[in-house]
């Protein structure tokens, strides 16, 4: 009688015990995998929220430099700019972010030039029309019917001190001023207009921080949970500004000023749900509330990442 041999192979004991160190190490290896993958998102979350407010903090501390510019020298009650009669107007509350607006120079769109070929002419305008070809961008000035293409400044002739277009405009080929001013041929011309720098939501529900020039806000950063503005002035004329020279609200004494303090608070576009902010160690955090300034954010959706980006910007054209 032939002897049956046994062939080797697995029990099924022995498979089920593979399987079973097979889904721990996978299940070890999906886990590690996953925690790798949320911190990667996590720190990519954060460092957004560092290079917005580095830019956004770039943009506003170049706007708030040029304050005055072109316009320091005759802006009054008198003489006002789209109705505003001070270089800087602060908007203060302790229940919302805040905002400001402040008259700059910014953008030069013309060159003086009467096109007759002839070089370094000068030429003085009395309410006369004075020609303005050679025209950078027309469409952003000369226009005494919108009210922020109306004021300009000419440099250098006319440094720190606006004129009021009150006749022509896009179309025309020259403009008509409120006073006289004397230019020469190749002057540049800027516009002189209000930025108002603030929070707004836009049209797909997000707070964005955007600057207003009259013509619309321009978002430069998104997903800002508060802007406040401090304001330091010189009080006691001792050279420097101390920190009692510090204060929210500028009201009366906005031509005194010469520094701004801006502070802005920035949050993740989208929650971390394995992240909890309650770092009570923070300053700008106690327990669910945020303080900025004299606001609090009561309680804030932990799981979503802050960061605070603060600076201090010395206002050149009002420090001369």
């Amino acid at each position: 009688m032939k002897s049956i041999k046994r062939k080797a192979g697995f029990t099924l004991v022995e498979l089920m015990v593979v399987l079973a160190i097979l889904g721990i190490v996978v299940a070890g290896v999906l886990g590690l995998m996953t925690r790798q993958n949320k911190a990667y998102h996590s720190e990519e979350a954060i460092i957004d929220l560092q290079m917005n407010g580095r830019v956004a903090m770039d943009r506003i501390s170049r706007i708030l430099r040029m304050a005055g510019f072109g316009c320091a020298g005759n802006i009054g009650a008198g003489n006002p700019v789209s109705g505003f009669t001070t270089i800087l107007t602060a908007t203060n509350s302790n229940s919302s972010p805040d905002s400001l607006t402040l008259i700059s120079g910014l953008r030069q769109v013309a060159i003086v030039d009467d096109g007759d070929g002839t070089p370094g002419e000068t030429f003085v305008a009395s309410t006369i029309p004075i020609a303005m070809i050679d025209n950078l961008s027309i469409g952003d000035c000369f226009d005494d019917a919108a009210v922020y293409k109306r004021y300009f400044f000419i440099t250098p002739r006319q440094e720190n001190t606006f004129r009021d277009i009150v006749a022509g405009g896009v179309g025309a080929g020259t403009i008509t001023t409120n006073t006289s001013l004397t230019t020469t041929e190749g002057d540049n011309v800027y516009t002189v207009r209000p930025y108002t720098i603030g929070i707004y939501t836009d049209s797909n529900n997000v707070d964005c921080l955007g600057i207003n020039d009259g013509s619309g806000n321009d978002a430069i950063a998104e997903h800002i949970e508060n802007l406040q503005f401090e304001y330091g002035w010189d009080a006691d004329d001792n050279g420097m500004i101390d920190a009692a020279e510090w204060v929210d609200d500028p009201a009366g004494n906005e031509a005194d000023v010469r520094a701004v303090r801006v502070l802005l608070l920035f949050r993740s576009a989208h929650p971390d749900r394995e992240f909890e902010d309650r770092n009570d160690d923070d300053p700008i955090t106690v327990g669910r509330q945020y303080t900025l300034a004299d606001h609090v954010i009561t309680d804030p959706d932990v799981h979503f990442h802050r960061h605070l980006i603060q600076t201090t910007v010395f206002l050149r054209n009002m420090n001369l």
